[in-house]
């Protein structure tokens, strides 16, 4: 591993960590705020103290985790992935764009630490279709669920549609599930299409660079 890859890998880690301690301590929060009393101000300050034990937490941990960056086991990087896939949702109110980055990146991960392991390309060829595969399954069962709800909700799919000006497609419950039913598979079809070239251009990336 290459000095400025090193880098890229460490300042990743030292944003990443924290900011998932932020979000799992501000959505404990909210889950405890509504079983029992806790005042709004505390909110700023359990997030306040959730970055810093994320810092903290990650800063003495840096040098082994960039080294064991890419032998993350199998099971942990699905949890990661699912976690951040929650996040990409909420963040972007359903909108499939966070998904299909965070599918990117998977698949560039797969790409790099392919190379990394070096493996052959008929090895690569299998794990990157792997990794599309399960991108693909998560953005789809994330947009099926978002457009369910969508299709009993008028409002929030008129006003995605309308930044096409195509609003009016959303106007009866069955214009929206006709929309739902023929954007699902779209998306389906581009997250393992997304994934599978990020991996690629991963792989290809470091063997060139080799």
């Amino acid at each position: 591993m290459g000095k400025a890859e090193w880098g890229i890998i460490a300042v990743f880690l030292l944003i990443a960590c924290p900011l998932s301690f932020l979000v799992i301590a501000v959505c404990a929060t909210f889950f405890l705020s509504n079983v029992t009393k806790i005042p709004e101000k505390a909110f700023p300050a359990v997030a306040f103290v959730a970055l810093g034990l994320g810092i903290v937490f990650v800063t003495t941990r840096l040098k082994s985790w960039v080294r064991g960056f890419y032998a993350l086991k199998t099971i942990p990087r699905v949890l990661l992935y699912l976690f951040w896939s929650a996040i990409a949702t909420a963040v972007f109110m359903g909108l499939p764009i966070g998904n299909l980055t965070l599918g990117m990146l998977a698949g560039f991960y797969v790409g790099r630490k392919e190379h990394h392991k070096g493996g052959g390309s008929g090895r690569f060829e299998r794990e990157a279709r792997k990794a599309s595969l399960f991108t693909a399954a998560i953005t789809g069962f994330v947009s099926l669920a978002i457009g369910i709800l969508a299709v009993e909700e008028r409002t929030s799919l008129r006003r995605l549609l309308a930044v096409v000006g195509l609003g009016q497609l959303a106007e009866t419950p069955a214009d929206r599930a006709v929309v739902v039913a023929l954007a699902v598979p779209v998306l389906i079809v581009a997250q393992y299409w997304l994934t599978h070239r990020a991996a690629y251009w991963g792989f290809r990336l470091a063997r060139d660079n080799a």
